[in-house]
């Protein structure tokens, strides 16, 4: 078992790197093309600015390519099998599907921690200079004199943010109730962090339908922001590690999105490795014996179709989830369920008594 458990992945890990190598770079050559001239113009030199951007996009590629990867891989390691006969042998020696599946679990769950590791920290490392770059979509538009941001329920409008990211100017706070309903405007010439909390200074403010607002001279403002997300806050959810996305949503969000699309983000970190192992293990659950080049081609087409379509509703369901149609916890990890139940399906299909026999 150990000997066939190392041929196996042995074979999974050599067609990943080919069939990810081949769609990565197909990916980077089709967003060269889009903004290869922006690219270009921002240097004189050629060859180090194409290096640069190769670069910096690479893992958001590869958060794209890894689950179809494994996927292709997968389906592609059976199909060897199938064509000589290995996999008729493999069965004949009493080998269930499930203990296939257990004997690529391993490079699954490493391919599953990788694609984890890119989209938690490579993305947002590398999206943040390619916003300081401005290229392509992460063009910055021109520096505006006010700022939007939630905080929380709370709208803020702001001016302009110190060095030391702990002064604000010109602030303006729209409480709002629970259905959103504006219940109180806060007016303030600066406002100022100290001792791990906000202070407002020249305060002008106006609660429910009062006619004269009230003037104070302080005014303690609790629910404000942490500092140092504050240079951020235009940042979208997907380009933030889940160090920042957890304090955004203790702190009851901050940016221009709604809080329940910060949580689906962090959900979907963990439901997309996931996704990804289970689509690297479906080819165990459909692989039958036979070497017909109709039965082979049938596998693979049957395969891939069904894992694109499970990659398809995972990307349908989180679209879906940003809408605020359905629950964060449900949108991210309904498509891993479906996912399961399918390669499930596909084990039992033949013997259900022997899914685990040896």
């Amino acid at each position: 078992m150990r000997v066939l458990g190392r041929y196996v992945r042995r074979l999974l890990w050599s067609r990943l790197a080919a069939v990810l190598f081949a769609l990565a770079s197909l990916i980077i050559l089709i967003d060269f093309l889009a903004d290869g001239d922006q690219v270009l113009a921002a240097s004189s030199e050629v060859a180090r600015p194409i290096a640069r951007y190769v670069v910096l996009r690479l893992p958001d590629t590869l958060a794209i390519a890894i689950p179809i990867a494994g996927l292709i891989a997968g389906m592609l390691v059976y199909a060897e099998l199938m064509i000589r006969h290995e996999l008729t042998i493999v069965f004949m020696a009493s080998v269930s599907r499930g203990r296939l599946m257990l004997m690529m679990l391993p490079a699954a769950v490493v391919l599953g921690g990788l694609q984890f590791v890119v989209e938690d920290q490579a993305v947002p490392a590398a999206s943040a200079k390619l916003r300081a770059w401005g290229i392509g979509d992460y063009r910055v538009p021109e520096t505006q004199d006010l700022s939007w941001t939630r905080v929380g329920p709370d709208l803020v409008r702001f001016q302009a943010v110190s060095k030391k990211q702990n002064a604000l100017t010109d602030v303006t706070i729209h409480r709002r109730d629970n259905n959103g309903d504006v219940i109180e405007v806060i007016d303030a010439e600066r406002a100022l962090f100290t001792d791990g909390e906000w202070h407002l200074e020249g305060v002008r403010r106006s609660v429910g339908a009062e006619a004269e607002p009230q003037h104070l001279d302080t005014l303690p403002w609790p629910s404000g922001p942490l500092p140092r997300l504050l240079p951020k806050a235009g940042v979208a959810p997907d380009d933030r590690p889940s160090s920042e996305l957890t304090k955004i949503i203790a702190r009851g969000g901050i940016g221009d999105r709604p809080l329940y699309v910060y949580k689906l983000t962090l959900y979907d970190r963990t439901a997309h490795p996931v996704v990804t192992i289970l689509l690297v293990l479906m080819g165990a659950s459909l692989a039958r014996p036979g070497s017909r080049r109709l039965r082979i081609g049938l596998f693979i087409a049957a395969g891939i179709g069904i894992g694109v379509l499970c990659w398809m509703l995972s990307q349908f369901m989180s679209s879906i989830g940003e809408l605020g149609l359905l629950p964060p916890l449900y949108a991210a990890w309904a498509p891993a369920l479906m996912t399961a139940v399918v390669a499930g399906m596909g084990m039992v299909y033949e013997n259900p008594g022997r899914l685990w026999a040896r």
